[in-house]
């Protein structure tokens, strides 16, 4: 039995919505490190939305920033692979006709899995 035509339309949603974010998330960081020193805001849209240049070691709000490098490596990458493996699950049971649900777990995907190259490649987001 093969892969119908509909659920390979939205694989191929996800995908492109997945690796999309990913690169424009990447793209985004290396611009704001190229160009801002740490701390430094930019204000993009008065009083509504500003970039800050961050740098977190931890989780929210710095939650874990104090903990020991390793630690942190093992505790992030544990949860980041529970998070991609839940997302995915709640992606596949979602009805096929829920576009909104779709979408939005494909943009969630995306910034989980940025986060994930980041913790990797330099230990913070």
């Amino acid at each position: 039995m093969g892969v119908s035509l509909e659920h390979k339309r939205h694989l191929g949603l996800m995908l492109l919505i997945v690796s999309s974010l990913i690169a424009l998330d990447q793209l985004t960081k290396w611009q704001v490190t190229r160009v801002m020193r740490l701390h430094e805001s930019i204000t993009v849209l008065p009083g509504l939305f500003s970039i800050t240049y961050i740098r977190n070691s931890g989780a929210a709000f710095g939650i874990l920033a104090g903990s020991h490098a390793g630690f942190r490596l093992v505790f992030f990458g544990l949860t980041s692979v529970l998070a991609l493996a839940l997302l995915g699950t709640i992606y596949v049971r979602l009805s096929p006709a829920d576009w909104a649900g779709r979408v939005s777990v494909s943009a969630i995907l995306g910034g989980a899995v940025g986060n994930l190259i980041d913790r990797i490649r330099a230990g913070e987001v």
